[in-house]
């Protein structure tokens, strides 16, 4: 297995993925403007480690950096100015300039997009995103498992307090001031759609591991024995027991969706 303790990039940066991990859904999924600042401002710290890392970038293939380039692309398209002439000749642009002319605003170039500051939101936004992305597929494969075992546990964390919120009806505490509860499984997320979605996304990984683990065969004994035999000797080794917990958790999370219920 490939290890990386002496280079202080990856080490930085598997620290940072971490931390994004972690505090992404704690406060409404980064729904809101601060904790969505705190996400962009460490994807900058993550994309940092990543170029100055001489290896940062080795994995990535030219049509995963190509897809990245892509999604960045397109809010700068519509940050790019345009002379004024050329501007008022795109499609649905006249119907804006009585209301620019009556605002006062000076005549010039002005960006490919109407409302600029929306373009720019949407640069920003996307950062986490495509840095998460290249930041992992170039992680060590035993690092990108923790970070999957991380993912796994906060969907876990979410799965449980859902349920807890469920029990304690729409007024429960546990929703911390949240208007979207409504009495189903939300957890910390602004509403129930958006653990749904989470938890879709984790349950798959949970499903594999769970395959992964139970398709080995009940090795290591005689033919002769049993089959039940063999089966109990499976369940009380290591990857018997990894299988039961994986089981367990993917159980978990189908409880947590149902009583989300979410469409």
């Amino acid at each position: 297995m490939e290890e990386h303790h002496g280079n202080p990039y990856k080490n930085g940066l598997f620290v940072v993925l971490a931390i994004m991990l972690v505090f992404a859904p704690i406060f409404r999924a980064s729904n809101l403007p601060i904790p969505l600042m705190v996400l962009e401002l460490l994807s900058l710290a993550a994309l940092l480690l990543l170029l100055l890392d001489p290896d940062g970038l080795k994995k990535s293939s030219p049509l995963q950096l190509g897809l990245v380039a892509a999604l960045v692309g397109l809010p700068l398209l519509f940050l790019l100015p345009l002379p004024a002439g050329v501007w008022e000749m795109m499609p649905g642009r006249a119907s804006y300039l009585p209301v620019i002319t009556a605002a006062g605003v000076e005549p010039g170039a002005r960006s490919l997009g109407i409302v600029s500051h929306l373009s720019e939101n949407a640069l920003w936004a996307v950062l986490p995103a495509v840095v998460v992305f290249t930041a992992t597929i170039n992680q060590p494969k035993h690092r990108v498992m923790r970070l999957v075992y991380i993912v796994i546990g906060i969907a876990i964390f979410q799965s449980i307090l859902g349920l807890m919120q469920f029990g304690g009806g729409a007024n429960s505490p546990l929703y911390f001031g949240s208007e979207y509860g409504g009495g189903s499984a939300a957890g910390t997320y602004h509403n129930r759609d958006h653990l749904a979605g989470f938890l879709e996304m984790v349950f798959p990984v949970v499903l594999a591991l769970l395959a992964a683990t139970v398709g080995h065969k009940y090795g290591g004994g005689s033919r002769r024995r049993s089959r039940w035999r063999r089966r109990i000797d499976f369940l009380s080794s290591m990857k018997g027991h990894r299988a039961f917990i994986y089981g367990t958790i993917a159980t978990l999370l189908i409880l947590a969706l149902i009583f989300t219920k979410s469409r």
